[in-house]
């Protein structure tokens, strides 16, 4: 009995101490990484969706102003991130294309076709002050080992809002990067120098149509670290589109003239409709298929292009309902198995699109679902509360 007694009375001293050790640790852990209370609420939004794998993320608070290409306004557990990185090998063939549905909602398709890509992250941002916005990020950049998803591993997730491939903000405003052979984003001493990745979160942050997001790509120099020279395909819910190319040092925009505008990997610049057909199989498929269905389709339709479009290393296969905020994934080419998401949009007034407002509660990130082709599964849809900016241009 005395020794139980002095136990337990060691185990009333041991433990608090304990308890204020691990306390400490936590406490010194956090702020050496720098890691904030929103991150931590980011973090438990982790869910897996699909066993490619993908996951689906809702990221809270600010990011800031940071560069995972160029190493800009890093520290703690960011820089960390950055040190993670592994640059991409070359041989992506993606395809993208812009073009109005059948109800007047433009459509934003694109096929992500990367050998590499081991994870996919689905990644809802809604920073203050800014636009909120979905995109995806292949998180094999970042070093992540799906097979061994320890702390570690999902901490690096907290750097994917400085490297999206693609998304679209709450105001129909559409961004997707492709790799081309080459680029030059030019050195002008009197602009600052950003990663293309990092120029794609600004134009998902601030921009509310292309011509605001081509005037926000004037302001930057653009480098291509850690990854391939890169054009990018714009798109916004009025149905304006533009092609951006880098090329001796400078955007060159190229504006859609018809009611549809596809995108591969090669440079666009200087090249006549035939020279463009005859350049790329994949090209040629979208934009004869868009020219036989006069630049409407339906979302079932646009991922049957994409379908047509694939091949070996294609990743996923993403649809962004632009107007309706519908974001429908199909990973590694099972075209089958539908995933739906969304984005709750605002108007070009500025107000929130009441229908999809009523999907779920406000603000609320449910746990993915699926939908089968073959069954009758339900589709259900994953909202997000938007942000505070006024869509109007």
């Amino acid at each position: 009995m005395k020794r139980r007694r002095r136990i337990r009375k060691a185990l009333k001293f041991i433990l608090p101490v304990l308890a204020a050790i691990v306390i400490v640790l936590v406490a010194v852990f956090a702020f050496t990484a720098d890691i904030q209370f929103n991150d931590l609420r980011s973090l438990v939004t982790v869910r897996k969706a699909d066993d490619y794998p993908l996951y689906v993320m809702r990221f809270y608070g600010d990011y800031g102003f940071t560069d995972l290409q160029t190493g800009r306004g890093l520290k703690g557990l960011r820089k960390w991130a950055y040190e993670q990185l592994k640059p991409q090998s070359a041989g992506p063939m993606c395809t993208c294309f812009s073009v109005i549905s059948e109800q007047t909602d433009r459509i934003f398709g694109r096929n992500f076709d990367w050998r590499n890509t081991e994870a996919a992250l689905l990644l809802f941002t809604d920073p203050p002050d800014k636009y909120a916005s979905v995109s995806m990020v292949d998180v094999t950049y970042f070093r992540f080992d799906p097979v061994k998803t320890g702390l570690l591993d999902y901490l690096v997730l907290l750097g994917s809002p400085y490297l999206p491939t693609e998304g679209m903000n709450e105001c129909g405003v559409a961004v997707a990067a492709l790799q081309v052979p080459q680029a030059d984003g030019g050195n002008d001493p009197n602009k600052e120098t950003v990663g293309i990745s990092c120029l794609m979160r600004q134009i998902l942050d601030n921009a509310g149509s292309v011509d605001e997001a081509i005037a926000l790509i004037e302001q930057y120099n653009v480098v291509f670290t850690y990854g391939p020279p890169s054009h990018l395909l714009i798109s916004d819910s009025s149905g304006n589109s533009a092609v951006i190319e880098f090329l001796d040092g400078s955007p060159t925009v190229l504006k859609s003239t018809e009611s549809f505008q596809p995108c591969t990997n090669f440079i666009i610049s200087g090249r006549s409709i035939e020279q463009a057909l005859n350049s790329c199989w994949r090209y040629k498929t979208a934009y004869t298929t868009l020219q036989e269905l006069q630049g409407r389709v339906s979302s079932e339709q646009a991922m049957e292009i994409l379908k047509n479009a694939s091949w070996g290393n294609t990743v996923w296969s993403a649809v962004y309902g632009q107007s309706t905020g519908k974001i429908q994934l199909a990973m590694d080419k099972d075209y089958e198995r539908i995933y739906e998401f969304s984005l709750r949009m605002k108007d070009r007034k500025g107000t929130e699109n009441e229908d999809l407002s009523n999907k779920a509660g406000k603000g609320e990130l449910a746990k993915p679902h699926r939908w089968d082709n073959n069954r009758s599964g339900q589709r259900t849809q994953t909202v997000l509360e938007t942000g505070r900016k006024s869509c109007i241009t």
